[in-house]
């Protein structure tokens, strides 16, 4: 059985390894889950048209239930990102920049309903970073007139994390310091949403002062587990070394 620190460790070379272009996936080799599931081709009920910001950075949890993701192929547990669509009512393409995002995911206990407002305290053993830099969210704005429009921004992480739903629910942490403008995200506002989350608006902040359960749609997206891509990884190491020895 793999422990998280092998995990981890392959799961960092497969993220180099992706952001420097050693490995090029074949076409269908993602596997995307829209959560919560059924917003796929339908519009939610909430939303903003990016006109606000946070002017002091923030520091926010989100839980997506594990119900979510049991559509998730054995074979593809990979999570390298996620991508947001803009809200169906935004009139125009929209480019907001984060001077300085910190993006952590783990595996945890807590389901829906059950977040604690101490952040350390939801997270899992598997906690890792995933993304850690300033970043640039861009939409065009396409898709259908008045929603759903396309899932065309969102982060690529530069370390990919293994999920597994029969483990726990996942969970998405979000630090920004400085200012962070809203890009205008589609979300959906019920009760029975499978995502729950807390915030403050301070990056620095130990516990949250907020929970909600309206939440901005998201597409996730997956690829084949690390030993899968290691072994092409190799492959093409070893044609690269091959070729440079030849010249």
């Amino acid at each position: 059985m793999r422990t998280c620190r092998t995990i981890k460790a392959m799961s960092l070379v497969v993220g180099l390894l992706l952001l420097t272009g050693q490995i090029h996936l074949a076409a269908g080799g993602e596997f995307t889950i829209v959560v919560p599931n059924g917003f796929e081709d339908v519009e939610g009920n909430d939303g903003d048209l990016g006109d606000g910001a946070f002017v002091s950075g923030f520091r926010s949890q989100s839980v997506f239930d594990s119900s979510q993701f049991e559509s998730l192929p054995a074979s593809q547990h990979l999570l390298t990102g996620f991508r947001n669509r803009p809200d169906g009512q935004l009139p125009f393409p929209l480019t907001r920049t984060q001077s300085d995002l910190t993006l952590r995911v783990s595996t945890t206990t807590r389901r829906p309903g059950t977040l604690s407002n101490n952040f350390a305290s939801n997270y899992g053993d598997d906690v890792t970073l995933v993304y850690d830099g300033p970043i640039t969210f861009s939409t065009d704005n396409t898709g259908i007139p008045g929603g759903p429009k396309d899932f065309d921004y969102g982060v690529i992480f530069q370390t990919p994390f293994h999920y597994d739903p029969a483990e726990g629910h996942l969970l998405l942490e979000w630090i920004v310091e400085g200012t962070s403008p809203l890009i205008g995200s589609d979300s959906n506002k019920s009760l029975d949403n499978p995502v729950e989350w807390v915030f403050r608006n301070d990056p620095n902040a130990t516990t949250a002062n907020f929970r909600g359960t309206s939440t901005d749609i998201f597409q996730f997206t997956f690829i084949p587990e690390p030993s899968t891509l290691l072994l092409g990884a190799m492959a093409t190491v070893g044609m690269l070394i091959r070729r440079r020895s030849l010249q």
